[in-house]
């Protein structure tokens, strides 16, 4: 671990629970304090310029009934936090809306509603993201829809909006995991915005047109050669 983060600062459950979650920070940016430990949770209090927030790292058990031990640790972790800022991201291992399966599913489980009742609970919603839809393929080279699920999430409560009112999630292109890596940029540039001026301009049309017959490479979610 030092290996791959030099100068940095961890904390792990590697010693006890397996090795499923890792919070790494830059001890010269950032002030940690580890609060929650359990096997599917880690939160931490974290600090930034006089700054100040809670940090969640998930990993969801493949398991129905081990996440009720994670949904009853977010509650807890939730007195801890009270009004202060709060982000939470990672694998969840669960869909929250029948649509996060890209072939659909017939209805709510009682294991989503379960999820879901625990987010009204806590309090927290997801950030509005950019980025791959689905987050979670078997195999991305030999992409299709049975295999596309939403698993992983970036989420906080109202506090966390409200101290960063510029922050931004996005799920990257798939790599070597079969889950998208999601970044979390707390103080991102204005988003872009579509000008309707720019139609007036004498090459607008022709512009558009050649870029719509362009090529390009892609995972199947994301490729998009029909523009129109």
């Amino acid at each position: 671990m030092k290996l791959c983060c030099d100068g940095c600062d961890y904390l792990t459950n590697v010693d006890d629970m397996g090795c499923r979650i890792w919070v790494v920070w830059n001890p010269k940016v950032y002030k940690v304090v580890d609060s929650v430990i359990s096997q599917q949770h880690r939160c931490c209090h974290v600090s930034k310029d006089g700054g100040l927030f809670w940090l969640s790292a998930i990993y969801g058990s493949n398991c129905s009934k081990e996440r009720l031990d994670l949904w009853q640790s977010l509650k807890e972790t939730r007195l801890k936090v009270g009004s202060a800022p709060w982000l939470l991201g990672g694998d969840f291992n669960i869909l929250r809306f029948v649509e996060d399966d890209a072939k659909g599913v017939p209805a709510k489980t009682e294991y989503m509603d379960m999820f879901n009742k625990c987010i009204d609970e806590i309090e927290i919603d997801d950030f509005l993201a950019r980025g791959c839809k689905y987050t979670w393929c078997v195999n991305w080279k030999e992409i299709n829809q049975s295999s596309l699920r939403k698993l992983d999430r970036i989420m906080c409560n109202e506090a966390c909006l409200y101290q960063f009112k510029t922050c931004e999630a996005f799920f990257e292109t798939p790599g070597l995991s079969d889950h998208c890596s999601m970044l979390e940029v707390l103080n991102c540039p204005k988003p872009f915005r579509y000008q309707t001026f720019w139609e007036e301009h004498n090459t607008y049309k022709s512009i558009v047109e050649e870029t719509s017959l362009q090529s390009s490479e892609g995972y199947g979610q994301i490729k998009d050669n029909n523009l129109k």
